[in-house]
């Protein structure tokens, strides 16, 4: 599920972008600090993203990279492309096997069309979108070499997304031969002038090196990006989910789409920090159905972005949103160990952010429905995959009350607009809140989930899809218990013993959860034609009745 173009198995380190020239420029010392740049990155497992040239410094940055055994990927625009064979790239394809050659710059052609995979190339529509493309994948930062007007225009538009808060990344200028020099006084004199915050200079780093050793370029440029922090109260800190900062089309939906996930520490069991501190790195495997979750976010803004005529902007790419996710929750876990409920949140334009909130006394995550069931007020502290202790008897487990919202929706009465707001998880949850408050008002229960139906057809709860249990008429020859004592259930397929609503999009529209997706594939649950009767005469004949999310896995569930 990654769009990311380097490999995941390497143990390679965020990568970082270089804006430089397509030319060698007329002093030898551009070039020997380019060599010990790519050298440096090489060396610190840290891929060179760039702009697909094989000219100029360019080509030497990259060449040095790739034969120090590094990782370089480079975004090409259309237009800069030259044709090496009959067969050339589509616009947003990858291509590793040098077949897609840059004609932009001066000088001769400094790669080799294979340096055993390490080398992709990426032909994207336009400067602006080759642009947007290395800011999404350079979660390292940016360093700037020499170069020309491209060179410059694309360093102050990373310095200008700093200053806007799209982004807080570093960029590191090299001063080489002094060839930045005058942007030093420039930048003083637009302070001075009362154009630019002094704090503000902070948005960037310009940094010299030992003139005398042209090697010593790459190491200085390392140390600051490790080093590099903005002053307090540098930039405008905008907010990018609020409706000052977006147009009337980019405000559809509440602002933004998100998935909400769990993160529990490991050394957070039973409600107590055990001793040995944090743990680090976060695992991907440490989030339950994070690959789930990961993917509703990309189908989501590829829905909404082709819907609004792509005011969402470009989908940031897996392996960022992992990377950003990561980082977030590692600073939080340095901090203290807890459980937390994490909402991922996607705003335009590509705007990603992360929300980490306490989760209090909510039992393990819970992959499967237990086998079997004994209703108590105690929650569950064992193995989050089974509802079953060593001698296969039942453990008990709290269960949630729901209520029917006591106001039918019928889709048909609904724009399409609002129709969305329910096929995918959005900002806007009017329809959900609006159902809670009525849910609470009728049972008095602060908070109760509330089931959302059509007045006919159930859809799903307010904050999980729901399930009964079928009957044992409707399913004689099921095979009982089948996923009793195993875990987390991985791989296994079992015969279905719960009906879900069937989903369908225009007449009875509701969120494809990511828990609903996993109890689907594995064949725990299925789809079928469930009604508001059907819901009552579960609870009336004894029959359970679960609900399932991303947030607490699936949950028993009490109609009243």
């Amino acid at each position: 599920m990654s769009n990311s173009p380097f490999p995941t198995d390497k143990g390679l380190q965020k990568p970082v972008c270089v804006f430089c020239g397509s030319s060698p420029g007329t002093d030898p010392i551009y070039t020997h600090a380019a060599q010990s740049l790519g050298q440096a990155l090489s060396a610190s497992k840290i891929p060179l993203v760039y702009g697909g040239g094989r000219r100029g410094i360019m080509g030497v940055v990259s060449r040095a990279a790739l034969e120090s055994g590094g990782y370089v990927h480079g975004i090409l625009p259309r237009s800069l492309m030259q044709r090496a064979s009959e067969h050339t790239s589509a616009p947003g394809s990858n291509n590793n096997n040098g077949e897609v050659k840059s004609g932009e710059g001066t000088g001769r052609d400094l790669l080799e069309d294979n340096y055993g995979g390490k080398l992709s190339t990426e032909v994207v529509g336009s400067m602006h979108e080759r642009k947007l493309k290395m800011a999404q994948l350079s979660t390292g930062g940016f360093v700037v070499l020499p170069g020309g007007y491209g060179t410059f225009e694309e360093m102050f538009e990373m310095i200008t997304w700093n200053q806007l808060g799209i982004h807080s990344l570093p960029v590191v200028v090299l001063n080489i031969g002094g060839f930045y020099t005058s942007l030093i006084a420039l930048l003083d004199k637009a302070v001075e002038a009362g154009f630019i915050v002094a704090k503000n200079l902070s948005l960037l780093k310009v940094i010299d090196a030992d003139p005398s050793d042209p090697d010593s370029w790459g190491k200085a440029a390392l140390d600051a990006l490790n080093q590099w922090r903005q002053d307090e109260g540098a930039g405008y800190n905008f907010d990018w989910n609020t409706t000052a900062n977006v147009t009337t089309v980019q405000t559809k939906d509440g602002f933004g789409h998100f998935t909400t996930l769990r993160y529990t520490s490991p050394t957070f069991i039973d409600g107590v920090v055990a001793k040995g501190g944090p743990t680090l790195p976060i695992e991907r495997t440490s989030i339950p159905l994070l690959d789930r979750h990961i993917e509703r976010l990309r189908k989501t803004h590829k829905a909404l972005n082709e819907r609004d005529g792509g005011t969402w902007g470009a989908w940031v790419g897996d392996d960022v949103v992992w990377d950003t996710l990561r980082s977030r929750l590692e600073e939080v876990e340095r901090g203290s160990q807890g459980d937390w409920r994490v909402r991922v949140i996607l705003s335009p334009v590509s705007k990603l952010s992360i929300d980490v909130q306490p989760f209090h006394s909510a039992p393990p995550f819970q992959y499967l429905p237990s086998a079997k069931f004994t209703s108590t007020t105690t929650t569950p502290s064992s193995n989050p995959g089974s509802a079953l202790d060593s001698t296969n008897s039942p453990i008990p487990l709290k269960r949630r009350p729901i209520i029917i919202d006591p106001k039918a929706i019928p889709p048909s009465t609904e724009s399409k607009m609002l129709r969305d707001t329910r096929l995918y998880k959005t900002l806007n949850r009017k329809v959900y809140t609006n159902a809670t408050s009525r849910g609470e008002a009728l049972s008095g229960i602060t908070g109760i989930e509330v089931v959302v139906h059509t007045g006919e057809w159930i859809l799903e709860g307010t904050t999980s899809n729901i399930a009964i249990e079928e009957s044992d008429s409707d399913n004689e020859n099921r095979r009982e218990g089948s996923a009793e004592g195993k875990g987390q259930g991985e791989g296994m397929r079992v015969r279905a013993r719960w009906i879900t609503p069937r989903l369908i999009r225009d007449e009875r529209p509701f969120l494809d959860g990511v828990m609903r997706n996993e109890l689907l594939e594995k064949g725990v649950i299925k789809e079928g034609d469930l009604t508001i009767q059907d819901l009552i005469r579960a609870r009336d004949q004894g029959r359970r009745i679960i609900g399932f999310n991303g947030l607490r896995g699936v949950w028993e569930a009490e109609l009243i």
